[in-house]
């Protein structure tokens, strides 16, 4: 059974990179995740941070990457269901950031299905205003239950991104 706390895979990465629960808490990153994510660390929350933290907030498109992430995040919680406080993330991200609520409105399941397998465009700036683009893609273990053959719900999610732009180290 794959081990969300297994850093190996992540740290192999050479652009950002992540575990995250169902619910999208961070158990592990690596040392290029603050390129992208400055200020969520293990322990914080993908949705909550993209939604409410000042720097995601003034990240260049942030309207269309927030709208993006959720939709992953609703395709995630549809597809293999979440550690049940999907509801209570959503709700605070809505009531204090009011921005929110427009970007949860009529996602049909078809949406939700392509929002699954597309990348996310993430736009940073560094200190000098260059901009930089890293597509993220997210995945799921796959474990299967030897006794039956099936394949068993995923216990967490990675998530990871490659610069489109070839940049080096930056911050939002």
């Amino acid at each position: 059974m794959p081990d969300m706390h297994d850093s190996r895979d992540i740290d192999a990465r050479s652009g950002p990179a992540a575990n995250l629960t169902l619910d999208w808490d961070v158990v592990i990153t690596n040392t290029a995740w603050p390129q992208v994510f400055a200020g969520l660390e293990p322990g914080g929350n993908l949705i909550q941070w993209v939604c409410l933290h000042p720097r995601a907030v003034q990240m260049p498109h942030w309207r269309r990457t927030a709208r993006q992430l959720l939709l992953w995040y609703l395709a995630g919680i549809r597809r293999h269901g979440s550690n049940g406080r999907a509801a209570a993330i959503l709700h605070s991200c809505a009531a204090e950031n009011p921005a929110v609520t427009p970007l949860l409105i009529d996602p049909d399941p078809a949406e939700l299905d392509r929002a699954w397998t597309d990348t996310v465009p993430i736009t940073t700036t560094d200190a000098a205003g260059r901009h930089d683009v890293y597509e993220f893609q997210v995945s799921t273990p796959v474990a299967f239950d030897l006794h039956t053959g099936r394949i068993l719900p995923p216990p967490f999610y990675s998530m990871a991104g490659v610069s489109s732009t070839g940049s080096a180290a930056l911050s939002i």
